[in-house]
């Protein structure tokens, strides 16, 4: 059975394997150039500094809210009759 599962699988492995090889190859060839590595270091460092600021606080809003939420309860030490 596992055999049977492995070898419905065992293409689109490859195939994202490949891809992924040809993705990086692309990367290399374009950084091969110093003009085009100038640019494209600038960009992707400001790309890259975006995507982690935005995945930080969009990670960190929500549980600011969840937290201040159990504090106010925490907090509130009033006892419904």
């Amino acid at each position: 059975m596992l055999i049977t599962n492995f070898s419905k699988i065992l293409p689109t492995i490859i195939l994202a394997t490949i891809t992924v090889s040809l993705i990086s190859l692309i990367g290399i060839l374009l950084f091969w150039r110093r003009t085009y590595s100038e640019k494209l270091i600038k960009h992707g460092i400001s790309l890259a500094a975006e995507a982690l600021l935005g995945v930080v606080f969009l990670n960190i809003i929500p549980e600011l809210f969840s937290h201040s939420e159990t504090e106010r309860g925490a907090l509130n030490t009033e006892t419904k009759s």
